[in-house]
Parts: C-alpha cells; structure tokens; sequence
C-alpha cells in the first residue's frame, strides 16, 4: 500500500511574510544598537552622536571586519 505524499506548499504569502519578518527585526536590532550607542559610548566615552543610517554603515563595517566571510580554513597541506 502507498503512502499518499503530503504537500508542505505554503504558498508565496508564506515567503513574503517571512522575508518582511526578517527585514524588521534587523532594523529593530540595529534600531536598539544605536540607541544604546547613543546612552553608552557619547557618554562614557565622549564619542560622536551618529545618526540611524551612519549607525547601519558602522554595523556592516564591522561585520566585515571582525566576523568577516565563513570561509573554512580546514586545508589538508
């Protein structure tokens, strides 16, 4: 006897949502970034005030620098 297959298809609606989901939580994370730059390092550490957007740019700088791209360095040599 067969087992009948089971469609897992959401639709497009699905993957929309998903993606809109996604896209406000990172602007809500770095939103709290930058609030909590501007409370901590303006003060602690006398550094400027940054706007949102200048706040963004330093956040993908340092994802570039520091976490950098996930290349394996498992070479076999």
């Amino acid at each position: 006897m067969r087992i009948p297959y089971k469609s897992n298809d959401y639709g497009c609606g699905t993957a929309i949502a998903i993606l809109l989901i996604a896209i406000g939580l990172l602007f809500f994370v770095n939103w709290i970034g930058w609030l909590l730059w501007g409370a901590i390092a303006v003060a602690i550490f006398s550094l400027p005030a940054l706007t949102y957007w200048q706040f963004w740019g330093l956040s993908i700088l340092c994802h570039i620098l520091f976490v950098g791209s996930k290349v394996s360095s498992n070479s076999k040599d």
